[in-house]
């Protein structure tokens, strides 16, 4: 989940699997839902149970690593990474220009 963005269809059962098992108590069994899942998805403080989104976690993860490469171009994991797939360490860019700070 952290290295690669997850398939629509695999979230979705994924998804599909911890909302029943919230319900129910197992994956296999399907009750009515009392609660929005955005509503359980939300912090404990906004009256949530604190569960993450997978789809946004996967995002998150995918863009820590991106800042990752970016940000520590020296690094070991960087420089193993630039080595396996045989790219120049001038492949990475150096600084990211953007009008707002961020590619979102």
């Amino acid at each position: 989940m952290q290295t690669t963005r997850i398939p629509f269809g695999i979230r979705e059962q994924i998804d599909q699997a911890c909302r029943r098992f919230i319900w129910s108590g197992a994956a296999a069994k399907k009750k009515i839902s009392l609660v929005k899942w955005d509503n359980i998805c939300q912090l404990k403080p906004s009256e949530g149970l604190g569960l993450k989104q997978l789809n946004l976690m996967n995002d998150a993860l995918l863009m820590k690593i991106g800042w990752g490469l970016i940000a520590s171009p020296n690094s070991l994991w960087v420089k193993v990474l630039l080595s396996k797939y045989g790219l120049a360490p001038n492949a990475l860019p150096s600084t990211l220009l953007t009008k707002y700070g961020s590619y979102m």
